[in-house]
C-alpha cells in the first residue's frame, strides 16, 4: 500500500514534465489605478482595484514559456463635466499590457512602492527623461478612450492625454494617474455604465465566437476576468 501511494504521486509528476505544465502557486497582487482629471468646474477623480496573478512555470523543455500572467478587474471611469466619461484601459499603447505598466512604474518586488500602503506612484514618473522621446511618454500610460455615444461600443475614440481639451473642452487637463497596492476588492460595476459589456456577442459575426467581433480591438480592455 506505501508503494502504491508513492508510486501515484511520481507518476503524475512524470506526466506534467512530459507535458511541461509543473507550476508554482499563483503569486497575487492588487493595484489601485488612479485618474485624476482638472476641469473648470473643479478636480474628478476615478479608480478601479486590478489584481494581477502571476504563475510561474518551471521549464522543461527549451521552448517553452516561464510563466503566464492573468489580470482581473476593470477599466477606471472618470465622470467628467456635460454628461463626459473619461475611461483608462487595462492597457497601454501598441502591444503594453496593465502588468507592463505596472512593473515599469513600481519596479520590482524588492521595491519599498510594492508594499501595500506605500503611497501612490504617478504612472509617467520616469517619462519626463529627455532621453526618452513622445512616443514612450504617451506608451507609459494606460490607454485613454472616450464614446461619442457611450450607448454605441462602435463610437469609441482615443484620447490624446496631452490634449484632453479636444476632446472634452476647454479647460479640461489630465493632473496625474496613479498606481498604489492595496488590499481592497477588485472592483466592479462598470457594466452599470455601459451595459452593452455584457452583451457583445451582439457584435459578432459568429454569436458563439468571440474571434469574429466587429468591435474594435480596445473594448477588449475594459474588462478582464
Amino acid at each position: 500500500m506505501k508503494k502504491k501511494g508513492c508510486l501515484i504521486p511520481l507518476g503524475i509528476v512524470a506526466a506534467l514534465v512530459a507535458w511541461g505544465v509543473i507550476y508554482t502557486w499563483p503569486e497575487t497582487h492588487r493595484y489601485r489605478m488612479t485618474v485624476e482629471v482638472e476641469t473648470p468646474q473643479g478636480l474628478r477623480t476615478g479608480s478601479s482595484v486590478i489584481e494581477t496573478s502571476y504563475r510561474k512555470e518551471i521549464k522543461v523543455l527549451p521552448d517553452q514559456l516561464t510563466g503566464t500572467i492573468r489580470i482581473r478587474g476593470e477599466a477606471v471611469m472618470v465622470e467628467l463635466p456635460d454628461g463626459q466619461t473619461l475611461f483608462a484601459l487595462l492597457r497601454g499603447e501598441s502591444v503594453r499590457t496593465f502588468d507592463d505598466i505596472v512593473y515599469d512604474t513600481l519596479g520590482g518586488e524588492n521595491s519599498p512602492h510594492m508594499r501595500v500602503g506605500a503611497p501612490p506612484v504617478p504612472i509617467a514618473r520616469n517619462m519626463m527623461n529627455p532621453a526618452r522621446g513622445q512616443d514612450n511618454q504617451i506608451s507609459g500610460l494606460p490607454l485613454l478612450v472616450r464614446f461619442l455615444d457611450i450607448h454605441d461600443p462602435r463610437t469609441i475614440k482615443k484620447v490624446d492625454p496631452e490634449s484632453l481639451a479636444v476632446s472634452f473642452g476647454s479647460g479640461v487637463v489630465l493632473k496625474r494617474i496613479t498606481l498604489q497596492v492595496t488590499d481592497d476588492p477588485v472592483t466592479s460595476g462598470i457594466a452599470n455604465k455601459i451595459p452593452w459589456l455584457n452583451h457583445l456577442e451582439r457584435y459578432r459575426r459568429d454569436t458563439k465566437n468571440p474571434f469574429t467581433s466587429t468591435l474594435p480591438t480596445e473594448i477588449g480592455s475594459f474588462r478582464s476576468k
